[in-house]
């Protein structure tokens, strides 16, 4: 920038193109006030674009029409009901997150939930006959 160097003697120094050096000289030279601008001095300075604001818009919509269908009266199992992970739209994450349930609720399962199949209720009954014949195993000598 200063002009201590050529662009030549860059590109020769550090092994890179002509073409980039320029490139880089150009960008900085167009964007060097961004570079001392603070994050809010940067979101005030960028427009948004109509497609960026019809996105939100359509966003904001989905999660509108998700959240009239579940109200905010509902107990947690009928909102932890209302979830889907159906929906192409909204992940169920954000569902959770937008009817406050936490992730622990809706992905905790009772004792009672868990059904019991016929092959752990044969090995309970084979445990229990080998317990009855051999009472002595595991006990110590």
């Amino acid at each position: 920038m200063r002009g201590e160097l050529t662009v030549a003697e860059i590109t020769g120094k550090h092994q890179i193109h002509p073409n980039q050096v320029q490139l880089w000289k150009k960008k900085l030279e167009e964007e060097a006030s961004e570079i001392f601008q603070s994050n809010a001095e940067r979101k005030e300075n960028k427009p948004y674009t109509e497609d960026d604001l019809m996105k939100k818009i359509g966003r904001l919509e989905i999660e509108d029409d998700f959240f009239t269908k579940c109200t905010l009266g509902l107990r947690l199992e009928s909102k932890k009901a209302q979830i889907s992970n159906q929906n192409p739209d909204l992940s169920v994450n954000h569902q959770l997150k937008l009817l406050q349930v936490p992730h622990s609720s809706f992905y905790y399962k009772s004792r009672r939930e868990i059904s019991r199949t016929a092959s752990d209720e044969q090995v309970k009954d084979e445990m229990r006959e080998i317990y009855m014949e051999t009472p002595f195993y595991g006990v110590p000598v």
